[in-house]
């Protein structure tokens, strides 16, 4: 698997508040991922605090699951993501009391990949994508307060489309759900079968909020390595305004099913 991962504090920032973590392996010659994202609420150092805390205790928690050597089932992945990020919810509500810090938060999206198997958790506005033949496809769905004004027919679903109209751009950046927010956290799974030329994206929204989805593309699909797509795509989001903290992790897995077709538990499915 060849993955590149970097951050960047942006244009207009005076910290980084975002945080990263990646882990890879092969176990009997399938090809395990940890993959995870997360956009710090709280300034002054205070978000930085709840993106590094919540991506290390998660990591911790599901670690021994998806090293092990006999292959955790995908019920067990989806669970252990969502236990790990409520019990990682309440150490960071801990946290900021027994220090003092107020309030402190994080959004959070993370990838446990399992051979073809992709599962995806999801808490704010930072997101998760798979390219795939020349298309980017957005797994998760953002926890944010104009993603809930098109809901309620407030905004159109083209206000929020990148560059966002000028009524949209007065609602951003204020997240709906977010980890060490509220006592008790809801988590959105997704997953998906991966296939061959698959390429996984997760970001922050320092990158969604200024580069469109064309150019992401294309970036994706003309970048020679994972790590040079990392770059592109923390320049594209400077070069239109850096107004955020910018992070960015590409995953291009190796050994994925060649066709249409995936194979689970002898069972052939053919995925539409």
């Amino acid at each position: 698997m060849e993955v590149g991962a970097d951050t960047d504090i942006g244009l207009r920032k005076s910290i980084n508040e975002d945080a990263y973590k990646v882990w890879f392996t092969s176990i009997d010659g399938e090809e395990r991922g940890f993959f995870a994202v997360a956009d710090g609420v709280g300034g002054e150092e205070r978000g930085e605090v709840a993106s590094k805390e919540t991506l290390s205790r998660i990591f911790e928690r599901i670690h021994p699951l998806i090293s092990q050597i006999e292959k955790p089932n995908e019920e067990e992945v989806k669970s252990s993501l969502v236990d790990s990020i409520k019990q990682t919810n309440t150490e960071i509500l801990e946290i900021a009391k027994e220090n003092a810090l107020g309030k402190i938060a994080t959004t959070l999206t993370m990838g446990i990949m399992i051979g073809e198997y992709l599962a995806v958790a999801n808490v704010g506005d930072s997101r998760t994508y798979v390219q795939r033949k020349d298309k980017l496809e957005l797994m998760t769905k953002d926890h944010s307060l104009i993603e809930h004004l098109v809901t309620k027919g407030k905004l159109k679903p083209e206000d929020i489309q990148v560059p966002r109209s000028e009524k949209a751009k007065m609602h951003e950046n204020v997240v709906t759900r977010a980890i060490g927010d509220k006592e008790v956290v809801e988590v959105d799974i997704f997953s998906k079968y991966l296939r061959d030329g698959d390429t996984l994206l997760f970001c922050c929204d320092g990158l969604t909020d200024l580069v469109t989805t064309e150019s992401m593309t294309e970036i994706i699909d003309s970048s020679v390595s994972s790590g040079e797509c990392c770059e592109r795509l923390i320049k594209a989001a400077n070069d239109e305004g850096g107004k955020d903290n910018i992070t960015v992790i590409v995953a291009k897995p190796d050994h994925l099913p060649l066709t249409d077709d995936v194979i689970k538990e002898n069972t052939l499915i053919k995925e539409e």
